[in-house]
């Protein structure tokens, strides 16, 4: 396909170690790409369709699709203050969907660092629940505030009784067949998956060797795997074999609910008529919606085009110029 050859050149030009992007149209295959290795030497393991990358914030519309399960149960609404069901958060005004839309009013991401392991779990949320000022009115301004999707995750798992490993697994992975996708990297072994490569110091993550699940980032997956997912909603939230999310869920997860200001929808981000948020491809149709990760990873959904598509690759370098998301997205878009 001349699509690898374009694919290929991010490689050639040491941008990245690997990459991976998977492509449906419907029920068919249009891009299958997988080359490179696990780490920029030249003895790194070539990477295989086993492979598990950690995608970063892509990791926020499968917790946040969760959460609509348990709406689609009846044991919340989005509506719902936070409060509710963690009565230490410190705002009485804030709602899930808040927290979902990013328009809570925090500022950007705060100075809290990420958990090491899981014993650091409980120092974390004490730091986020001792925020104690909110800069912006809520729901006025879409600052991103990616701690608001590890509050979803102690949220559910208040709920649920469950981990988020164990209610994802229950409830999405096992019946897509995703089973190369999970929240806790520490049950993998070393060669199943690699670690993404920082374009500031050239060096991995390895703090993400031991992290425990947050909700906002973190999770292990395949571009495979991811377009399943995709392919989900783009099936209005079935299987030939059963009914995973019903399809007044799927309408949900699409609809854009912050009034046009900030294109979102509870699950995603949207490109709307003008790609605010500046990932989506140009050849993307305004109903298209996805989430790129800090990674060098992307998943998009077009349902216009029915087409769904999944960029994982082991390098921030690709994530810093959206623009490679951009041009990625235009090339597998034009793929007959």
């Amino acid at each position: 396909m001349t699509q690898h050859a374009e694919f290929r050149r991010y490689l050639e030009s040491g941008l990245l170690p690997g990459l991976s992007i998977y492509a449906l149209r419907e029920e068919r295959v249009t891009v299958d790409y997988l080359e490179g290795s696990s780490g920029p030497g030249l003895d790194a393991p070539r990477l295989t369709t086993d492979t598990r990358f950690n995608i970063g914030s892509v990791t926020k519309p499968i917790t946040a699709s969760l959460i609509v399960k348990l709406v689609e149960r009846g044991e919340i609404s989005l509506e719902d203050a936070v409060v509710r069901y963690i009565p230490e958060y410190p705002f009485a005004h804030v709602t899930l969907l808040h927290l979902m839309t990013h328009t809570t009013g925090y500022w950007g991401t705060p100075s809290i660092p990420w958990p090491t392991d899981k014993s650091d779990l409980t120092r974390y949320f004490a730091q986020i629940y001792g925020i104690s000022e909110l800069v912006h009115e809520t729901g006025s301004n879409g600052t991103y505030f990616s701690q608001g999707f590890s509050i979803l995750m102690d949220l559910l798992q208040r709920i649920t009784g469950a981990t988020i490993e164990e209610f994802a697994r229950e409830v999405l992975f096992d019946p897509l067949g995703m089973r190369h996708t999970t929240y806790d990297v520490t049950a993998l072994a070393p060669h199943e998956f690699v670690l993404p490569f920082s374009a500031d110091t050239g060096n991995s993550h390895e703090e993400l060797r031991t992290a425990p699940a947050t909700g906002d980032s973190g999770l292990f997956s395949t571009a495979a795997d991811l377009v399943k997912f995709g392919k989900l909603i783009l099936d209005k939230g079935a299987t030939p074999e059963r009914t995973i999310f019903s399809r007044a869920s799927i309408a949900l997860m699409l609809r854009e609910v912050t009034d046009g200001r900030f294109q979102r929808t509870p699950v995603f981000w949207k490109k709307g008529p003008s790609n605010w948020h500046g990932c989506f491809g140009d050849l993307c149709s305004e109903a298209a919606v996805g989430h790129p990760g800090f990674s060098g990873c992307m998943l998009m959904i077009d349902p216009v085009f029915k087409t769904t598509v999944a960029i994982v690759s082991n390098a921030t370098a690709l994530h810093a110029n959206w623009g490679n998301y951009r041009r990625i997205l235009n090339s597998v878009l034009s793929a007959q």
